[in-house]
């Protein structure tokens, strides 16, 4: 087992799941990177 194996096996024993990428731009909160790809980028522009 790699060390970042451990480490993840370590993060959902503490907080027994993994989180959600958010990001914040502007006034705008978007949970999740993949789904939100397309009005991530329009909002960077």
């Amino acid at each position: 087992m790699t060390a970042d194996e451990r480490a993840m096996q370590e993060l959902t024993q503490v907080i027994g799941r993994f989180a959600t990428p958010t990001i914040v731009v502007g006034k705008e909160t978007l949970l999740g990177f993949a789904a939100n790809r397309r009005r991530i980028e329009e909002l960077l522009q």
